[in-house]
């Protein structure tokens, strides 16, 4: 007999809409808490003394970005012999983008990959692009660790104590070892039990067995760790437009923010008012004002997050017609 699913879980999957509404709300009333304990009049103040040049820079950075994650798809792509364009990759990409936005964690994206790519290789897209989700992850993992080892002692030793740091250690090593060298995972796979190994959704880590090798997990984590440094120098750009900040500063807050929305707080709609409450907390006690922090974190969701999404729809839209 198969086990009965959680009222709420059972709820929420019939009323999605709903569901989404509540997502969206609790991000906007984050968001307005976060406006009101910043000061409004300081936010405008903020903004009309941008620097053009900065927030140039920041939004021309976005293209890098996406260039990055094309890159990253593709190589994917090529590894399970998708067959694809440029156009297709780029149509599949943005789609993610799309359904990804309206998920906390943006996991939605996982599944938006299948459009525009060949059908029969449903299982393989779908487990390449949990792949390519997974090591986003390890970097945010690695790198939000790395950063928390330097932060906390420096700016809140109060809260840090020589546990947290053998802790943070042996997760750094874990998380370099597994990304790095995919082999060992492989490794523990293969001692699953068979009953697990036969079941149809394994099919997806099959692929993932088969295709990928240490070489290419070395090559996902370069390009993985080259997106993490635009995405830093993108909100350095936003927080210099302004005020002035050093780019330790954000070397040392980004990642803490990104480990902050991903991970223990995914809950609202394009992590919105996560993504900003994290940015005002860990970036105030580096020593930038709390307005300057909230719009450089806006600026950021902007080009990231919504930008590119209409993208997706623009693609979703021009498939149709066609």
């Amino acid at each position: 007999m198969s086990p009965t699913p959680h009222p709420l879980l059972h709820w929420s999957n019939r009323h999605p809409v709903f569901v989404f509404m509540l997502k969206a709300a609790a991000g906007a009333a984050l968001l307005a808490g976060l406006v009101w304990y910043v000061d409004i009049h300081a936010l405008i103040a903020s903004v009309r003394t941008a620097r053009i040049d900065f927030l140039a820079a920041g939004a021309g950075l976005a293209a890098v970005n996406v260039g990055l994650q094309f890159a990253r798809w593709k190589f994917l792509l090529r590894l399970i012999r998708v067959p694809a364009s440029n156009a297709s990759v780029f149509a599949s990409l943005s789609a993610g983008f799309t359904a990804g936005f309206f998920t906390p964690g943006q996991i939605g994206e996982i599944g938006g990959r299948l459009f525009g790519l060949d059908a029969r290789y449903r299982a393989s897209v779908l487990s390449m692009s949990a792949v390519d989700k997974l090591y986003v992850l390890g970097a945010t993992i690695a790198s939000g660790t790395l950063s928390a080892l330097m932060f906390f002692p420096l700016f809140l030793p109060a809260v840090w104590g020589i546990g947290l740091t053998v802790a943070s250690y042996g997760l750094l090593g874990a998380v370099a070892a597994g990304f790095l060298f995919p082999s060992l995972t492989k490794s523990l796979l293969e001692r699953l039990p068979q009953r697990i190994r036969s079941h149809r959704l394994f099919g997806a880590v099959t692929v993932f067995e088969t295709d990928f090798t240490n070489a290419s997990g070395q090559t996902l984590t370069l390009l993985t760790a080259a997106l993490f440094g635009v995405i830093i120098l993108q909100y350095h750009c936003f927080v210099n437009a302004f005020t002035d900040a050093p780019l330790t500063a954000s070397a040392l807050c980004v990642p803490i923010v990104l480990f902050v929305k991903s991970i223990i707080l995914p809950i609202s709609i394009g992590d919105l008012g996560i993504r900003e409450s994290a940015s005002v907390f860990f970036y105030t006690r580096a020593g930038v004002t709390a307005a300057a922090s909230l719009n450089a974190s806006l600026c950021v969701f902007t080009v990231n997050i919504v930008v590119p999404a209409l993208l997706g729809i623009s693609a979703l839209f021009t498939s149709h017609k066609r």
